[in-house]
């Protein structure tokens, strides 16, 4: 009889859940001043882009995203590769990826070999020709089919030309690893002033604000190259103070998601004698599919 209850108290709240939101939307601004009228906004804005992320069925497309993700992904790092061969930065993104996956070490080594394959398959050869078009055109059709999305969530109806598209990828493609050496430069520096200062007669007093700092930069990084994505990605003009925000929301949830990530890699080493390498498959994925969410939650959150 109690479980009969408390269903139909549910119910009746989902059923009633339109009237509530409706009479919340109806608030004026205006009626809330200093921080409880910013919390106020705060909260509709939140309670707007679920509600919208929820009639636009934002995790189907998110699965659609990940489905292309598997696809495209030994091309993009390909080609991230060959821009950081350019650079001179090719080991640093190398570590990065070995850091980013550190308990998949004995997958990491044929993944990257494969990759390794496929540049020098489109660097030299009868098909050179060939392996270049299909690269470009494998990155080409995952960013298009994430700037397509980006345009469904801001009601845009036309896309970017060919060549706009082609530039606006390729500068992706060359500031996200330089982001990554970036952070780690930044990284390896403090970590590097700490231990010189522990030695010092402030060192003490000094570290756990040089911790701070390095707490903080992981966010940073994030926080600016999502604001970025919102900035540059829609074929339309967002407005940095909403993407910011965004990207404040959307960067922290990815931290924390990565996090969760490691701690759930180790939590397969009771799998690796049944499945091998393979355990950590479904664990990608899962991944992947909550990575998109988060990136197009944020969209949507940017938009309203």
């Amino acid at each position: 009889m109690k479980m009969s209850t408390k269903k139909n108290k549910v119910y009746y709240f989902i059923s009633h859940l339109d009237v509530v939101l409706l009479d919340f939307f109806r608030i004026n601004d205006n009626e809330y001043r200093g921080i409880t009228g910013f919390f106020f906004k705060l909260l509709k804005k939140l309670v707007m882009a679920i509600q919208c992320f929820v009639e636009n069925r934002l995790w189907v497309k998110a699965s659609s995203l990940t489905y292309y993700t598997i696809f495209a992904i030994v091309p993009i790092l390909a080609l991230i590769f060959a821009i950081s061969k350019g650079f001179g930065i090719k080991d640093v993104i190398e570590n990065f990826i070995y850091k980013l996956f550190s308990d998949n070490q004995e997958l990491l080594p044929y993944v990257l070999e494969f990759v390794d394959n496929y540049l020098e398959e489109t660097h030299g050869g009868f098909f050179v020709g060939i392996g270049i078009i299909l690269l470009l055109w494998s990155v080409l059709s995952m960013f298009r089919q994430i700037e397509s999305n980006f345009n469904q969530i801001w009601n845009v109806n036309k896309n970017r030309s060919i060549v706009n598209q082609f530039t606006n990828y390729i500068t992706i493609l060359i500031l996200v690893p330089l982001l990554i050496v970036l952070s780690n430069s930044i990284s390896n520096w403090v970590d590097g002033y700490v231990v010189i200062m522990y030695n010092s007669a402030i060192g003490s007093f000094l570290k756990p604000i040089y911790k701070f700092f390095l707490f903080l930069l992981s966010y940073v990084v994030y926080w600016i190259l999502f604001t970025f994505v919102f900035i540059y990605v829609p074929n339309t003009k967002v407005s940095f103070k909403d993407a910011f925000f965004s990207g404040i929301v959307s960067g922290t949830c990815m931290l924390i998601l990565q996090n969760v990530y490691f701690s759930g890699q180790l939590s397969l080493s009771k799998y690796n004698a049944v499945y091998g390498t393979f355990a950590a498959i479904p664990l990608l994925l899962m991944f992947l599919q909550f990575t998109w969410l988060i990136v197009l939650f944020g969209a949507q959150l940017c938009y309203v």
